[in-house]
């Protein structure tokens, strides 16, 4: 029996492999992003004003366009949501392929805080004729032409048709 464990003990110690500890695993740094760094990343901004003309009529005006240097981070903008009086944007390169999607919250409905007689906080819905929002997004030189649609009874409708210079 001695024998039997004197080779368990035998065949255990020369099945073990001798691990060099002085080897260095380095870890490369790996960019999971989907799109191309670029050497001069720059966000675009894009100012507008909307004005309600009455019914479903609305009319949006580019009033300024600016780059800054930058990038910005995957899910910085928020989406809203596809319901009536919202905006959707598209952002489209020379083939009318669109680059850029954005939800816009109506710019024209406001939510606003007030105190009442008792003290309490209360919270006011209010329709404007007219407001001002903007746009941002990872700039790219294949952008050539926007689009804006108005959500109206669940559909997009066409409110802006512009090509655009950056």
């Amino acid at each position: 029996m001695r024998f039997f464990w004197f080779l368990v003990i035998s065949f255990l110690l020369l099945s073990c492999k001798a691990v060099d500890k002085s080897h260095k695993v380095t870890a490369i740094p790996k960019d999971m992003r989907h799109e191309k760094q670029e050497d001069n990343p720059q966000i675009a901004f894009l100012y507008f004003e909307i004005v309600n003309k009455g019914g479903n009529n609305l009319e949006i005006r580019l009033v300024d366009t600016q780059l800054s240097k930058g990038r910005m981070k995957e899910n910085t903008v928020r989406q809203a949501s596809n319901v009536n009086g919202n905006l959707l944007v598209h952002l489209l390169d020379e083939t009318d392929q669109v680059q850029i999607e954005q939800m816009v919250v109506n710019p024209l409905a406001k939510t606003v805080e007030q105190y009442s007689e008792d003290g309490e906080i209360v919270s006011n819905y209010i329709e404007l004729e007219e407001a001002q929002f903007f746009i941002r997004f990872n700039y790219k030189d294949t952008i050539k032409t926007l689009k804006i649609y108005s959500i109206q009874s669940g559909q997009p409708v066409e409110v802006y048709h512009n090509p655009i210079q950056l």
